[in-house]
């Protein structure tokens, strides 16, 4: 890996174990680091395309997700088309 290696914590519909679909193809590039957590608490977040879970640090809470990074060869543009779909 270089030295621009990207870590994600991913949770709720893009934990690469769980994700179908758009979302699955978007985490295909990504190799598992190791399971995770971080303080805070997830809430659904509604908008016209649908319900989506959000992430708010903090607090008492425990979100558990996964540490990804890309795999080496990733395509061109990956991460920006991650952008694109969290919106």
């Amino acid at each position: 890996m270089s030295a621009k290696t990207c870590h994600l914590f991913l949770y709720g519909t893009l934990r690469p174990d769980s994700a179908v679909g758009v979302p699955a193809r978007l985490v295909a590039p990504l190799e598992i680091v190791g399971p995770a957590a971080v303080a805070g608490r997830i809430f659904a977040k509604h908008d016209p395309r649908g319900t989506y879970p959000v992430l708010y640090r903090g607090g008492f809470g425990r979100v558990l997700g996964t540490v990804c990074r890309a795999r080496e060869g990733a395509p061109r543009g990956w991460l920006e088309a991650l952008d694109r779909f969290e919106g």
